[in-house]
């Protein structure tokens, strides 16, 4: 492994910009579900909400856009996405390609320091599913972590944007539609073959296994998809 140490992201760096606090807040906003798929977004009560002015509201909104968690349109103003199966097939399949690709890279460059980041996410998200937290929330957010770090030492940010951005895409899908999670004992072992193998520097083998995690993960909505009516 390389003596690049990338930066951790489990680190909560604080906005640079009153711009970044609203972008921050707004997509936690819709990403919790506290602004519901579909909601009208009234920068004026945002604005009240959250104690800012419009203009970064707007601005946040732009970014959103950008991103697909915000629809803005001349007739209906601004509304949060909804969230479909459909599009929720679509992204994981893209994980799928794309999340073991920047694990062989993570696995290539990455350093001690992001292994040890690593082990730090894997406590936490092992923790969250043994304990069952009431917080559906929480246990997202703490995969979400877990996923994240494991590709941080990526050498492509490009890549690394991409994958956020579903991962973001992701965690509100199974936070909003109340889908029911996989076996707990089956998750936690597929975590601990990816997390082992990561550990040994077991590069061909540590992909497989996180391609057949996030192939599961797949099925698993391509199996509610089934489940709707014609």
């Amino acid at each position: 492994m390389g003596a690049r140490a990338p930066e951790s992201v489990g680190a909560e760096n604080e906005p640079r910009t009153r711009a970044d606090w609203v972008d921050r807040k707004l997509r936690e906003a819709i990403l919790s579900g506290d602004l519901a798929p579909g909601q009208r977004l009234h920068t004026g009560e945002l604005s009240k909400r959250w104690s800012v002015s419009q203009t970064p509201l707007r601005e946040a909104m732009q970014r959103l856009a950008v991103d697909g968690l915000v629809e803005i349109s001349p007739q209906r103003g601004a509304r949060v996405a909804p969230v479909s199966l459909k599009d929720s097939y679509d992204v994981h399949e893209l994980r799928v390609v794309l999340e073991p690709m920047a694990l062989r890279s993570a696995m290539e460059h990455g350093s001690h320091e992001w292994l040890a980041a690593l082990e730090d996410a894997y406590e936490v998200l092992t923790d969250e599913l043994r304990r069952g937290a009431p917080d559906r929330g929480a246990i997202e957010e703490s995969h979400r972590r877990y996923h994240l770090t494991l590709i941080e030492a990526c050498d492509s940010p490009w890549l690394l944007r991409i994958l956020d951005l579903l991962n973001s895409h992701i965690i509100r899908y199974w936070t909003l539609t109340a889908a029911p999670r996989r076996n707990t004992d089956e998750v936690l072992e597929e975590h601990r073959r990816i997390q082992t193998f990561v550990t040994e520097g077991k590069t061909d083998v540590a992909v497989a296994e996180l391609t057949a995690h996030l192939q599961n993960a797949l099925h698993s909505v391509a199996e509610r998809m089934g489940e709707q009516p014609d």
